[in-house]
């Protein structure tokens, strides 16, 4: 039984059109309803005449006939892109048909024409806008062709029910009828639980209400991961206040005291004095890690000012704040890109790959160079040195904080300069990446968004100078 009706509902073909596509699947409904109901109002209309209109000749033939053509067009369809095809037919059939019985049934007064209003419906649900456009055109112009012939010319009669008034009524009841039955089914199942549209849609609000209980569920998550954030902002704020205040209090004490250890006891002991030197040199260094954690956690707090950073002047700034000596030559480009950004920020990213470079040379010459280049999607700046190189394995660990390569004792330095540099630059979405080997020097490449530049005339990459023009 049930394969008999998944036949008769045509379920495989039903299957066929993709699930996400509810409009198809809704137009192939009202097909299969229009060609069941449209050959039960054929078959009622044509047995209606043949009991009630004695010698009623070749019409209600030809509306039965219209039974099995609608049904073939039904069941002999094969795949889902000739759908649109077997509906044009079905429509097209239904006019032909209303338009042929209206010669014999009482031209444009034929009961015939409570259908065309069913006709235009279904080819609109079923075909689209265009498409509907042009069957209410067709009918349209039926309507006007048979009021003008039933007007004007004798073409048209109640040939059909001899002229008799009685069954030129019954007509016209029973047609009635079959055209609200014909409409009815339609809307019925418009209205109903079935229609796949209305399916789809409380599908859509039963995810959207689980999709909703969700996000709630993530957004009390979220409230609760800021709160704890909030709470570890604050523990980090009084942990600051600590390491700038009470933990430099005692360090200062403790300098302060060995200097005046070392002066009462006024010791002509080398050994004793390059002890006491040692002392005040742990504690500025400690007081130096003090000073570069509490950097780094500002810098780790602080939002970044998104306004417009002239990298030339950055660069400038921070050569001016470094002192170089005279050994120390310095190649600037001579037209560099404007950008978006923090501009404290930037110059203390060139600070610091400006100061890296200088610590670690052993030149008598001192040579830093810079240089641009733009592609589609970055704008590169690269610092390259002359210094002593560093080897690959240890790329990435001079990012680390406090990281690095030469024991304190030999080189004083804080490790924290190029964490500084590449924290800055990967909150503004960029990269901050290394290319050396032991030797060769370094190069240290700033890649920037594109989004941050305020304006270029060219996305091709190419080698500096270009232009820059602001917005």
């Amino acid at each position: 039984m049930n394969r008999y009706i998944d036949h008769l509902k045509r379920k495989r073909l039903y299957d066929q059109i993709p699930f996400h596509d509810a409009v198809s699947k809704q137009q192939f409904i009202l097909f299969r309803i229009f060609s069941f109901s449209g050959s039960l109002v054929c078959l009622g209309v044509s047995i209606k005449m043949l009991l009630t209109i004695p010698n009623p000749g070749i019409i209600p033939f030809i509306i039965l006939g219209l039974c099995p053509v609608m049904l073939a067009n039904y069941f002999l369809v094969k795949k889902v892109e000739k759908l649109r095809l077997a509906y044009t037919i079905m429509l097209s059939a239904a006019c032909l048909l209303l338009h042929l019985v209206a010669y014999d049934c009482g031209g444009i007064q034929t009961a015939g024409s409570f259908y065309y209003p069913a006709v235009v419906l279904y080819a609109y649900m079923l075909l689209g806008r265009k498409a509907g456009n042009v069957f209410t055109l067709i009918i349209l112009t039926q309507i006007v062709y048979l009021f003008s012939i039933s007007t004007f010319t004798t073409w048209t009669s109640f040939k059909l029910f001899k002229n008799d008034q009685l069954l030129i009524n019954e007509d016209f009841i029973v047609n009635l009828f079959l055209s609200i039955f014909l409409v009815s089914n339609l809307s019925r199942y418009l209205q109903s639980g079935k229609n796949v549209i209305i399916q789809r849609l409380e599908q859509s609000y039963a995810t959207l209400e689980e999709k909703n209980k969700l996000l709630e569920e993530k957004n009390s998550l979220l409230k609760s991961y800021t709160s704890s954030l909030e709470k570890k902002n604050a523990e980090l704020e009084k942990f600051a206040s600590i390491a700038s205040h009470d933990l430099k209090s005692p360090l200062r004490a403790i300098g302060s005291l060995t200097s005046m250890i070392e002066e009462e006891l006024n010791s002509k002991d080398e050994e004793l004095k390059s002890h006491f030197g040692t002392i005040k040199n742990r504690v500025h260094r400690m007081e130096n890690l003090l000073n570069a954690l509490l950097e780094y956690s500002k810098i780790e707090r602080s939002q970044n000012l998104y306004e417009l950073v002239d990298l030339k002047m950055a660069i400038t700034d921070a050569i001016q704040q470094l002192h170089p000596t005279e050994n120390v030559f310095i190649e600037i480009p001579e037209k560099l890109p404007t950008i978006r950004g923090d501009y404290k920020k930037m110059v203390r990213v060139v600070y610091a790959l400006l100061e890296n470079a200088i610590i670690h040379n052993d030149e008598k010459e001192v040579t830093i160079s810079m240089s641009t280049m733009l592609s589609a999607s970055s704008v590169f700046v690269t610092i390259s040195d002359n210094g002593v190189g560093i080897e690959e394995k240890y790329h990435d660990k001079i990012f680390v904080i406090f990281q690095t390569l030469q024991r304190r004792d030999e080189k004083e330095t804080m490790g924290i300069g190029l964490s500084i540099a590449r924290k800055i630059i990967d909150d503004m979405g960029g990269s901050l990446t290394v290319k050396s080997a032991v030797g060769e020097g370094s190069a240290f490449t700033i890649e920037i968004p594109i989004k941050c530049l305020v304006h270029s005339s060219t996305t091709s990459l190419q080698e500096e100078p270009f232009a820059f023009i602001e917005n």
